[in-house]
């Protein structure tokens, strides 16, 4: 059977946006549990160690640096943060959100998810955080959530920097500084996005994320975390998606026109 040029344009579509969908996918750690399952097999639990679980899918490890020196401690771990469950243990106090705790400003929580990676244990700042590959990239993108600020005046923020295999610096990153949510641009319960593009003549081997503000208590939020690109997929894959749709609306009411 013969389809119609605009049902073949509209399958081509839904195609397209599948490939890109795909292709943006692929190295997007976005911490949520697949089945209840991270990428090891382990099974995944609110305030769960994290260090080698992502290696063998993304070929990267997680862990903290407490004397700045580009190694991973020994017996250091990040933590997994289930949004749902505050146990005593949280990534963030979400001032904005409907939740007091690890829950994003009304019209992200779809991009946050349930699930983010802290360095906050027991309600104590852990160290530097530190991000090692198995194998150099030259792009690299995440996001630290709920930079904020104090009303005496201290605020957060973050330094991210990459590293190549010597441990030379090729580019930092500073955040903004962190403001009150009673201020415009605050970034409380929102996301900040940083990223690298250090170009094909340098190689990324580590990053990390340390903390510079001048507040004592400033743990992270680390999500949607593309191990070698620059960007947030997700965004883009639901604005290709509703485009999707605007065309199917349209097909359907040319045919039934």
């Amino acid at each position: 059977m013969i389809k119609s040029p605009l049902k073949l344009a509209t399958l081509f579509t839904l195609a397209t946006i599948i490939g890109h969908a795909n292709a943006a996918q692929v190295d997007l750690i976005t911490f949520e549990p697949v089945d209840g399952y991270l990428p090891d097999g382990s099974l995944a639990v609110d305030n769960a160690a994290i260090t080698t679980q992502y290696r063998a899918q993304y070929g990267v490890s997680f862990g903290l640096d407490a004397d700045n020196n580009l190694e991973i401690d020994s017996g250091s771990t990040l933590r997994l943060e289930d949004t749902s469950n505050t146990n005593g243990n949280w990534g963030y106090v979400s001032t904005l959100a409907e939740e007091e705790y690890n829950n994003a400003e009304s019209g992200y929580e779809s991009q946050l998810g349930d699930w983010f990676l802290t360095n906050d244990r027991d309600g104590e700042v852990s160290d530097t955080i530190l991000i090692q590959y198995d194998n150099p990239v030259t792009q690299a993108s995440g996001e630290i959530w709920d930079i904020d600020g104090r009303t005496n005046g201290n605020s957060e923020q973050w330094q991210v920097s990459a590293y190549d295999q010597s441990g030379n610096l090729l580019d930092n990153i500073e955040s903004p500084i962190g403001v009150h949510n009673s201020v415009e641009g605050s970034l409380d319960s929102k996301p900040w996005l940083w990223s690298f593009d250090v170009g094909s003549g340098q190689q990324i081997m580590k990053i990390t994320m340390q903390a510079i503000g001048n507040v004592g208590h400033s743990p992270v939020a680390f999500n949607n975390f593309a191990t070698a690109s620059v960007g947030a997929p997700e965004p883009q894959f639901w604005a290709m998606l509703t485009c999707f749709g605007l065309i199917s609306l349209f097909v359907h009411r040319r045919r039934t026109a």
